[in-house]
């Protein structure tokens, strides 16, 4: 399976989140405390850049989202924190070169997306 097709796969488990600020947040602070393993370090800043998205929508703060994008965000972070994934997170030094090569992809779908979310949350701060 490739990027595509493993982001549209997880995109559609986010349907079980959009909607339920509790599930969300959940997601939010288990990929949260992924974010110190090793393995994840070369993208810790898509990360939490993809946490504060998907945290200002689910709160109600960014109203003027994209609901694919939403979908795509999220389904990477399902992506990253899932246990079953092509490569297991477990084997050391290779367990997340799939999670870094999802979350890569994903920031490249949702550029524009970010772009504006960016533009949004420079004028809100």
């Amino acid at each position: 399976m490739n990027s595509e097709e493993t982001l549209k796969k997880y995109g559609s488990k986010a349907k079980e989140y959009i909607g339920d600020k509790e599930k969300t947040e959940g997601l939010l602070n288990k990929v949260t405390k992924m974010l110190s393993k090793e393995g994840l370090s070369s993208i810790v800043t898509e990360i939490k850049d993809l946490i504060s998205y998907i945290s200002d929508v689910t709160k109600g703060r960014y109203k003027d989202y994209n609901g694919w994008a939403l979908s795509t965000a999220i389904g990477a972070i399902i992506y990253v924190v899932s246990p079953i994934d092509v490569i297991p997170d477990f084997l050391a030094g290779l367990g997340f070169i799939d999670d870094v090569a999802i979350v890569g992809y994903a920031m490249k779908k949702l550029h524009d997306e970010l772009q504006k979310y960016h533009q949004w949350k420079w004028k809100e701060e």
